[in-house]
């Protein structure tokens, strides 16, 4: 190692719980304004829970997403006897949502955050057999605590984004030793497997899309029948997941397309729910009737907008509404959403040029005809007006259904591979 990246290695170590101090008071204060403040004490590897007897497994998946992607895995675990699972997760909103769905046999906590003492705090805690991390959590602190512990590390549904890839290739011997304390990686694709190789990864395999295989989003049956009401009869379309800058794409879509059909409704469903304000600012402003869903009112006869700014009812909303536009595909935040998500409820899909975290499903999807892709607001005026026209002629949600089967059956079986390569560890 050179003495340029052996000082960047020690630099990084050791000024990074510096850091992490000063990020846990941003937690801290995250926490306590979202009433959560008796969690805090999770991100620095504290915890009132025992650690169950026999094998446990910790997953660690950074987001709702990675959370929801890994539920087969995890279930095909506690099928063991002897084998709990410990999931981590670092966002509100996965937590929230991934207790009420994981399995009996399983815990959740918040991750500990990337410092050694935060580190060996939960470990020493928790002494799990095998450390599963989902995608791209390259954590240093955290890995290197894990290889001195002789606790073998696996990335599931690897990949790295392009900036990341090219950031990490700049310090080769830096990014060596980290990639190398990875005992295992099951990346998503052979040029995800290429790429974590390059970086210095041993042992690496191409396993296949996890999140292929992840259970349909729950649906709320008292609202799905609640917002039935309110919303039969009329035009409707839902834009999900939008990141900033594109609610202006949504609400000029919502315009044209009144022109049209004087009573359609636009609802949207913001990926960060404080982002919701300025939504509501920018409709009030068009002077478009907007009501929010924490308002704890439904769209009337007179409602433009509706804003779906609380956790976990995408899974209801799309049961109900055929036709979706997948955010964060079309404004300058740029790797789109899952687009399987609301396909698997039998939903129609629109999303923009900017799938890149999303490739081979988005292909795929446009192939069969589930969805399509646009570059322009012309163009999204045009695909909703397409679709909501077909809305009122014709049902195709079972045909969009039987389209997955194939889809879903390449990920139930990348579940299995990685099932039967991480057992190994066991």
């Amino acid at each position: 190692m050179s003495n340029k990246q052996s000082l960047l290695t020690k630099l990084y170590l050791a000024s990074f719980p510096i850091i992490a101090n000063a990020w846990i008071l941003i937690v801290y204060l995250k926490s306590w304004l979202n009433s959560n403040d008796s969690r805090i004490k999770e991100r620095i590897g504290i915890t009132d829970l025992r650690r169950p007897e026999g094998v446990v497994i910790w997953c660690h998946a950074v987001s709702l997403g990675e959370s929801l992607a890994i539920l087969p895995l995890i279930n095909a675990f506690v099928r063991n006897k002897n084998i709990n699972v410990l999931i981590t997760s670092s966002t509100l909103s996965s937590a929230k949502l991934i207790t009420k769905r994981m399995p009996e046999k399983s815990i959740h906590q918040f991750s500990p955050l990337d410092h050694p003492k935060w580190i060996s705090n939960f470990l020493n805690h928790w002494k799990p057999n095998v450390s599963i991390r989902v995608e791209s959590e390259i954590w240093p602190n955290t890995l290197k605590t894990l290889y001195e512990k002789k606790i073998p590390i696996i990335l599931v549904n690897g990949k790295i984004s392009k900036r990341s890839y090219n950031n990490w290739k700049k310090y080769p011997y830096f990014a060596n030793s980290i990639f190398n304390t990875i005992s295992l990686v099951l990346a998503k694709s052979e040029e995800e497997a290429k790429k974590f190789k390059v970086l210095g990864a041993d042992k690496v395999f191409s396993i296949g899309e996890l999140k292929h295989a992840s259970p349909p989003l729950p649906i709320n049956n008292d609202l799905r029948e609640e917002l039935k009401k309110k919303i039969t009869g009329r035009p409707v379309w839902i834009a999900a997941s939008i990141h900033k800058g594109e609610e202006k794409f949504v609400i000029n879509s919502h315009i044209y397309l009144k022109k049209i059909w004087p009573d359609i409704l636009t609802v949207i469903a913001p990926r960060h729910l404080e982002f919701s304000k300025n939504i509501e600012k920018l409709s009030k402003r068009l002077r478009l009737n907007c009501i929010r869903k924490s308002s704890r009112r439904f769209p009337d006869e007179d409602s433009d907008i509706y804003i779906l700014d609380t956790f976990g009812e995408l899974g209801t909303l799309y049961s109900i509404i055929p036709i979706v536009f997948i955010g964060k595909s079309l404004g300058k935040k740029k790797g789109g959403q899952n687009p399987l998500e609301p396909a698997q409820l039998g939903c129609q899909i629109i999303f923009g040029n900017h799938m890149e975290n999303f490739k081979k499903i988005s292909k795929e999807m446009i192939n069969k005809k589930i969805a399509m892709q646009i570059e322009s607001q012309e163009e999204l005026n045009f695909c909703l007006e397409h679709l909501l026209i077909k809305q009122n002629k014709q049902n195709n949600r079972e045909n969009i259904k039987k389209k997955l089967s194939q889809i879903q059956e390449e990920g139930k079986k990348s579940i299995q591979k990685s099932y039967d390569e991480i057992m190994k560890y066991i």
